[in-house]
């Protein structure tokens, strides 16, 4: 039988895991956290300035602790399937994407990810059930993230 996630937790361990990140890259840039509705507003979770530079980027979180049993990726591609509602990985306005699959932080161009969904859209399809929804998403494996220009951190478990 398929585990039901419970939204609290997940969204729990998410602020820990966010928290993790922020920690991580403020030695190298300046992180601004946003609110929830400006999170829904701009389509992405924080903005990163450049601390040398102060260059800005729009830049999303994802954290995955399953990858590390199954060797994939959760792409999102519809978030409520009851309502028919996109996934982040296809409405995320962010230009960088974090994967925290522990102990790793990913860095890498999520529009490049997008760019690419004729490769990715022929990965398994996979679901997440939550108590009330149900999300759908391509698994992709760890290893394909070699496709992309990703830089490799070790940030440690939460």
């Amino acid at each position: 039988m398929k585990k039901v996630y419970d939204f609290k937790t997940q969204l729990a361990r998410g602020k820990i895991a966010e928290n993790k990140i922020d920690e991580y890259f403020k030695k190298w840039w300046n992180i601004t956290t946003l609110t929830v509705q400006e999170e829904m507003k701009l389509g992405t979770d924080r903005i990163w300035a450049n601390k040398k530079t102060g260059k800005r980027y729009s830049v999303e979180y994802k954290f995955d602790e399953k990858s590390k049993e199954t060797g994939n990726i959760f792409l999102e591609t519809v978030s409520q399937k009851e309502n028919n509602k996109l996934g982040w990985v296809l409405t995320s306005t962010a230009q960088i994407l974090i994967l925290y699959l522990p102990p790793y932080a990913y860095r890498l161009n999520l529009l490049e990810l997008r760019k690419d969904e004729e490769y990715w859209k022929e990965y398994k399809e996979g679901t997440c059930k939550n108590k009330n929804y149900h999300s759908i998403g391509k698994l992709m494996p760890v290893k394909d993230l070699e496709r992309y220009n990703y830089k490799k951190f070790e940030i440690g478990e939460i």
